[in-house]
């Protein structure tokens, strides 16, 4: 019968699908956007979990392990009767992203509870393993000042805290251990994947690594940079603003010895709307340094122009990993 349907009745049904696509999309976007307006409650969700170690309780209990709420709780000092409700209540917003497993499990009382896993994205989050990333409360400060970011001419982190981040690491032990904690231990994860698909260090006898953590060598590298004929620049010019970066890439340029390399890992934010989870990624880093540094995420071309004014001919880019691009400048076109 389908196919006598008279044509007014079949451009009805394509009118009705249309319309009904059309309003489910809508539908869509409208909570989509809602979303995006109560985001705040994940980032305070995930910083609360960090602090409390949500995440390494259920690491420590064993591979594979899940625990309930009042299970994760009785390893926290709460005087809250209601505290198993409240973290169980986070824990869900934490597994509908990912960072956690939810099943339920049966009580004795015939009642049912959530028990919650570390997926491997949480893994990430464990503190005391060497994968972690060890973020949470170091970057907590200045945030609430970025309106001022658009009205004055400030950075809010100083406006905070009164003076400038590496200031006040130098003033804060604890924060300062937690901040350089995190930096290791990113380096150290993602380093480890770079080295699997980068062959760029294996012809390198002398490598300079500039902020880094291997033989010690005392200096202000916007003064001078020991010689070698590898430079590693990694995460180090986002922290600064152009006329800085100018300046430490002019010294690695004096100090490479013929034929030697520049290499920067680093993140390289998108010309233009990509939607790509690295995009996402290094856009919203771009707004934390913003809130901490007087520096930024960079996109290629912006890399290729600081690199070209200070005398570097060559200028390669790939992909590393988790983020981090590699780009290779010589000094020989």
């Amino acid at each position: 019968m389908a196919e006598h349907t008279p044509p007014k009745v079949k451009e009805n049904n394509a009118r009705c699908s249309n319309k009904e696509e059309k309003e489910e999309n809508d539908d869509q976007a409208c909570i989509y956007a809602m979303q995006i307006c109560n985001s705040f409650t994940f980032n305070i969700t995930l910083t609360v979990a960090l602090d409390l170690g949500f995440f390494d309780t259920i690491s420590r209990a064993g591979h594979g392990a899940r625990l309930s709420a009042s299970e994760i709780v009785s390893r926290v000092q709460t005087r809250n009767p209601r505290a198993t409700s409240v973290v169980d209540r986070m824990l869900h917003l934490l597994a509908i992203y990912s960072l956690l497993t939810c099943k339920l499990r049966d009580q004795e009382n015939g009642l049912v509870e959530r028990v919650y896993g570390l997926t491997l994205a949480g893994k990430y989050f464990v503190r005391d393993s060497e994968n972690g990333l060890a973020c949470g409360p170091y970057q907590s400060r200045g945030p609430q000042y970025m309106k001022d970011a658009v009205l004055e001419d400030i950075i809010p982190f100083e406006k905070a805290s009164g003076m400038s981040l590496f200031e006040y690491m130098n003033k804060d032990p604890e924060f300062n251990y937690m901040f350089n904690k995190a930096m290791a231990e990113d380096s150290s994860r993602a380093m480890k994947r770079i080295l699997e698909t980068y062959k760029g260090f294996e012809d390198v006898k002398v490598l300079v690594d500039v902020g880094g953590g291997i033989e010690h060598v005392g200096g202000d590298m916007f003064q001078y940079i020991p010689t070698g004929d590898a430079i590693l620049l990694k995460n180090i010019l986002h922290d600064f603003n152009e006329e800085s970066c100018l300046k430490i890439l002019k010294n690695c340029h004096k100090a490479l010895l013929e034929n030697g390399k520049v290499i920067i890992v680093t993140g390289i934010l998108p010309e233009a709307g990509e939607n790509s989870v690295e995009a996402k990624l290094v856009a919203q880093l771009d707004i934390s340094i913003m809130s901490n540094l007087p520096g930024k995420e960079r996109t290629e071309q912006e890399f290729k122009a600081l690199a070209e004014a200070v005398g570097f001919l060559n200028f390669c880019v790939v992909y590393g990993a988790q983020a981090n691009w590699i780009i290779e400048c010589t000094s020989k076109p």
